[in-house]
């Protein structure tokens, strides 16, 4: 059949669509949000919209929505955030019995925020960390939820296994900071990042080993990083060139 004039149009629309389409995303980029912005109508919003079979984190439920919110996929995903004492500060995974058994969309998948780290990160107190910086690492471990749905079992255990290599840890947290970044959270997680980088030292014998080489290998984005992968995506650009002003 001969190609009209409307046809052209249409694949002219869908060519400029594919081109100029958002970042995969729930919800507008926010530069920072702040506490006490969400009136209770806007949180029953959000909590009706994002929060179906979410088990929230007591205290932080604001900032776990907003969170989730930037990751409309996990909408009927089951997600319950624990409150834990020891371990890494924050850390994400499904249900391990789930792994085995069930398809990745029927698992239920864990969000650990702990409210007594391990020493080596006893200065990132739960309490204290601020508001917008609570959202980008929490966007963080939702951006692993995310990946993990898109898992079968077999790309599990090569998860659960590669976490025995620094060097696959290194590539695996730093590809997962990317989509933060990519669904809308870039400045969320620089907010974290520059929080968190504050309590190191790379030069300074008080950082353990383990974090030295963990910095180094960059395995979570630097500051400066972060901000150079927001200015080559186009929706952030009109919100740094406002703040350049």
């Amino acid at each position: 059949m001969a190609c009209t004039t409307t046809h052209v149009k249409y694949v002219i629309i869908f060519i400029f669509a594919m081109v100029w389409c958002p970042l995969g995303y729930g919800q507008q980029i926010t530069v920072e949000f702040n506490p006490g912005e969400i009136d209770s109508d806007r949180y029953y919003a959000l909590l009706h919209e994002f929060g179906n079979r979410k088990v929230l984190p007591p205290g932080y439920e604001h900032q776990a929505l907003i969170a989730l919110s930037f990751y409309p996929e996990l909408k009927n995903i089951k997600v319950k955030f624990k409150l834990k004492k020891g371990g890494a500060p924050f850390s994400s995974r499904p249900v391990v019995w789930d792994s085995f058994f069930k398809k990745s969309e029927k698992r239920t998948y864990l969000v650990f925020l702990r409210t007594k780290p391990f020493d080596a990160f006893s200065n990132l107190h739960l309490p204290e960390i601020p508001y917008n910086a609570l959202i980008g690492v929490l966007g963080h471990e939702l951006a692993h939820t995310a990946d993990f749905t898109k898992r079968g079992f077999g790309c599990m255990f090569r998860v659960m296994t590669g976490n025995l290599s620094r060097k696959y840890l290194d590539r695996f947290e730093f590809e997962t900071d990317r989509r933060t970044i990519e669904h809308g959270l870039g400045f969320q997680l620089l907010a974290w990042n520059e929080f968190g980088f504050g309590f190191f030292d790379t030069g300074s014998d008080a950082t353990p080993s383990t974090i030295k080489k963990m910095l180094e290998a960059e395995r979570y984005m630097r500051p400066e990083t972060i901000k150079r992968i927001m200015a080559s995506l186009p929706d952030y650009l009109s919100y740094i060139q406002g703040l350049n002003q």
